[in-house]
């Protein structure tokens, strides 16, 4: 992957935490639907070795793009790869987590119990 698409990528992931934010969406990310998870990951390692090696301008600062966290490219992927429900995509007894999608609109009320 060349550093131009590896940029595209990851400033696609971002975008979709800066809208959650209330920053205005830059781009919709439904394109990423086609991106694999292991090629958002390559993305921005890429990018990380890209601001790594960013030479000072000549004013003193230094330019540099924003590294999304590996849980952030997994939301992401998730959100768009998985469908809200009640089901929890991945449990761990041994935790007590779960990790699973859901709508806004089917939260339960306080009056329901959740079966993970």
């Amino acid at each position: 992957m060349d550093l131009e698409r590896a940029k595209e990528i990851v400033h696609a992931v971002n975008s979709v935490a800066y809208a959650t934010i209330g920053v205005p969406n830059f781009l919709s990310p439904q394109w990423l639907e086609k991106v694999p998870l292991a090629e958002m990951i390559e993305a921005k390692a890429l990018v990380e070795n890209d601001n790594k090696g960013r030479p000072s301008n000549s004013d003193g600062s230094k330019s540099f793009s924003i590294i999304p966290d590996d849980r952030l490219i997994a939301a992401v992927y998730v959100l768009l790869h998985y469908d809200a429900g009640r089901a929890p995509i991945l449990t761990d007894s041994r935790l007590d987590r779960a990790l699973g999608m859901l709508r806004f609109s089917d939260l339960p009320r306080e009056e329901e119990e959740w079966d993970l």
